[in-house]
């Protein structure tokens, strides 16, 4: 998952979507950040992961469709890669590669910028300071399944 460069203050959000299949048994889906480069509760502060409509599978559903939204903001120019892990209580696992960045040039976040160009708004002008009120959104979709050896097919949707 890529992050556009974005201004500082500004959320951008990703929505992905977790395929969970063949449980037997009542599991929840958790979730923790790994990282080489950066402190992960650093990241957690910038980068929040939140299940849309609950973490938990039921035994024996179809396969089940898990929307989780990420956001990310930051208040100071960062920059980072870092990987989210998506696990149960019985060893299945599912990573995430996510790149983000939040800069104060508008060089660095110009992309941002210009794909949201018509659907932008300025608040709060006075004394020199504004903010930028917008949201970005994509979807991307990322398979989930159960098991030891199922956990094989990660693959981004095409736009």
């Amino acid at each position: 998952i890529f992050f556009p460069p974005i201004p500082l203050g500004i959320e951008s959000v990703r929505i992905i979507r977790l395929i969970v299949s063949n449980y037997r048994t009542i599991h929840k889906i958790n979730v923790n950040f790994i990282s080489d480069t950066m402190d992960v509760k650093t990241i957690a502060e910038k980068l929040h992961v939140v299940f849309q409509h609950g973490n938990v599978i039921h035994p024996n559903e179809p396969p089940k469709i898990i929307p989780v939204k990420l956001t990310f903001k930051s208040f100071v120019a960062d920059s980072f890669t870092t990987i989210i892990r998506f696990f149960d209580n019985h060893g299945a696992e599912c990573k995430i590669k996510v790149t983000a960045s939040a800069d104060n040039c508008t060089l660095s976040t110009y992309t941002f910028l210009k794909a949201i160009s018509t659907s932008y708004e300025l608040k709060n002008i006075s004394e020199m300071s504004m903010e930028l009120a917008t949201s970005f959104e994509q979807d991307d979709i990322f398979s989930y399944k159960s098991g030891r050896d199922e956990f094989a097919s990660i693959a981004e949707s095409p736009e």
